[in-house]
């Protein structure tokens, strides 16, 4: 039995020199050829063109809906012609502003990549790109919660539920309450 001990001790010892010849792939192998390697294609894509990417899903699922959804679902929840008309409003300056600060955005990103990439990057340099790109990925953010509490002042509460239901959040909120709990409205994606 100590032989076998043994035997599995010195095998173990010798494995990580063969591990160590081995190579390790990272989870981000192949975005190395990517404009903007910290993000994704789809990212930039929606980005682009104004879409929501999750940066009002606080809203969403705390019973404020999204114009986007609410136009989707219009004539289900349903929403009268003044609604509507606010609405796609409220969807169309989001998503303008939202396009903008996309653009805005990716440059920032853009400016970081490639001070990494030419090797022109300090401490100080970092800390005026990396803020730069977060406080417009924070405006970006506000717009989208902001849509959102905007369509959710123009509905009544039953639309409100009548649309959580149809996204499938109903009896789902964290607060409690079946079907919503607060007092007003939306979502704006």
């Amino acid at each position: 039995m100590r032989i076998s001990v043994l035997t599995a001790l010195a095998l173990l010892l010798g494995a990580p020199a063969v591990a160590a010849d081995s190579p390790t792939h990272s989870p981000y192998a192949g975005e190395e050829s990517r404009e903007i390697k910290a993000l994704a294609p789809d990212f930039i894509k929606g980005l682009k063109a104004g879409a929501g990417l999750g940066f009002a899903k606080f809203a969403e699922l705390n019973g404020y809906p999204g114009p986007a959804h609410l136009l989707e679902l219009e004539t289900k929840i349903p929403l009268n012609t003044e609604q509507t008309r606010a609405i796609i409003a409220i969807r169309d300056e989001m998503r303008s502003a939202s396009i903008a600060l996309g653009d805005q955005l990716l440059n920032a990103e853009a400016a970081l990549e490639a001070a990494f990439r030419d090797r022109a990057i300090d401490q100080a340099k970092l800390s005026d790109l990396t803020l730069q790109a977060d406080a417009l990925r924070a405006q970006l953010r506000a717009a989208h919660l902001g849509a959102h509490i905007q369509a959710t002042a123009l509905l009544m509460p039953q639309q409100i539920h009548r649309y959580q239901v149809l996204r499938g959040y109903a009896g789902n909120n964290a607060d409690g309450h079946k079907g919503g709990g607060h007092k007003g409205g939306g979502h704006a994606h």
